[in-house]
C-alpha cells in the first residue's frame, strides 16, 4: 500500500459508511490508495480517475467529499448547489402534476362531450321516429306534440345531469392535484430543512476541524519555542563548561600538573563535570559551583530532561 503523505483537509474519513458497508468502505480505501500513488507518481489523470471511483461509491450513500477523499459533503446541501437541484426537482414535479391535471380534465371532458352526444343523437333519432310511432299506434294531434316535448324535457335533463357530472368530475380531479401538490410542497420544504441542517452540521465540522487546526498550529509553535529555548539554553551551559575546562586547565598548569598533558587535564575535568552533573541531577549543585558552573544555567538546560545527556 502507498504511504499517505498528505494531511487531510477534513476530519471525517468516510466513517458511517466503514460501519454500514464495510466491503464499500475496503473499495474506497482502496481507491484513496491509488489516489496517493498517482499523486506521488505526479499522474494528474490517475488521480482523477481513482478520486471519481471513489466519489460514485460514495454518492450511492448521498454524500461527496473533499479533492482528497476527506469530509462529508451531502450530495443536496446547499453549499454544494443542492438548493437549486432541489428547486429545480420542485418545479418538475409541479409541472407534471399541472400537466396530469390538465390530461385528467381532457380525458374527462371528452368523456362527457361524448355522452352530451349521444344524448343529442338519442334525442334526435327520437324526434323523427315518434311521429311515424305514434301514427302506427294512432296516436295523433296534441299528444304527439306532448309526447315531442316531453323527449326534448328528458334531453335538457340530461343534459343538466351530465354538466353537473361533469364539473364534479374537474372538481375532485382538482382536488387530487392539490393535495399532490401540497404533499410536493411539505416533501421539497422538508428536504430543502435537511439540506440546510446538513449544511450547519458540515460547516460545524469545518469550524471544529479549523479550531483542531489552529490548535495544532499553536501546539507546534509553543513546542518549537520550548525547544527553541531549550536548545539556546543548553548551549549557553555547554558554553560555561567550556569555559570552566578552560579555566580548571589553566589551575592544573598553576599546580605544575603541565607535564601531565592537555588529554589527561581534559579527561579529569570530564570526570569531575560527571560527578558533578550526577550530584545536580539529585539537587546538589556544590561540585558544579567548584568548577565555575552556573546551576542556574544546568537547570534551565536539563532540569525536565532528567540532567545531562
Amino acid at each position: 500500500m502507498a504511504t499517505q503523505t498528505y494531511k487531510a483537509v477534513a476530519r471525517y474519513r468516510d466513517d458511517d459508511l466503514k460501519k454500514i458497508n464495510p466491503a464499500a468502505y475496503s473499495a474506497i480505501r482502496s481507491y484513496q490508495d491509488d489516489y496517493e500513488a498517482a499523486r506521488l507518481a505526479g499522474d494528474s489523470a490517475g488521480m482523477d480517475t481513482a478520486h471519481a471511483a471513489a466519489e460514485d461509491i460514495r454518492s450511492r450513500y448521498g454524500y461527496r467529499t473533499h479533492e482528497d477523499g476527506s469530509g462529508y459533503i451531502p450530495i443536496a446541501s446547499v453549499s454544494s448547489g443542492g438548493e437549486q437541484l432541489l428547486e429545480e426537482a420542485r418545479a418538475r414535479a409541479e409541472a407534471q402534476i399541472d400537466a396530469d391535471r390538465e390530461s385528467q380534465r381532457a380525458q374527462s371532458g371528452a368523456q362527457y362531450d361524448a355522452l352530451q352526444k349521444q344524448a343529442y343523437v338519442t334525442r334526435m333519432q327520437t324526434e323523427q321516429s315518434l311521429p311515424l310511432t305514434l301514427a302506427a299506434l294512432g296516436y295523433s294531434g296534441g299528444l304527439a306534440e306532448t309526447t315531442a316535448l316531453a323527449a326534448r324535457t328528458d334531453y335538457q335533463n340530461v343534459l343538466a345531469e351530465l354538466g353537473k357530472s361533469r364539473e364534479e368530475a374537474y372538481r375532485a380531479i382538482d382536488r387530487a392535484s392539490n393535495e399532490q401538490a401540497l404533499e410536493l410542497a411539505l416533501e421539497f420544504a422538508g428536504k430543502l430543512l435537511n439540506a440546510r441542517q446538513f449544511d450547519a452540521s458540515l460547516l460545524q465540522k469545518q469550524l471544529d476541524a479549523e479550531a483542531d487546526r489552529a490548535a495544532e498550529r499553536e501546539s507546534e509553535q509553543r513546542t518549537l519555542a520550548y525547544q527553541a529555548t531549550r536548545d539556546s539554553a543548553e548551549l549557553d551551559y555547554k558554553r560555561q563548561v567550556q569555559q570552566a575546562e578552560l579555566a580548571y586547565k589553566k589551575q592544573r598548569d598553576a599546580a605544575g600538573d603541565a607535564a601531565k598533558g592537555q588529554t589527561a587535564a581534559t579527561s579529569a575535568f570530564r570526570a569531575e563535570l560527571s560527578r558533578a552533573e550526577l550530584a545536580a541531577k539529585y539537587g546538589d549543585f556544590s561540585l558544579l559551583r567548584a568548577l565555575g558552573v552556573d546551576p542556574d544555567a544546568y537547570e534551565r538546560a536539563y532540569l525536565e530532561k532528567g540532567g545531562a545527556k
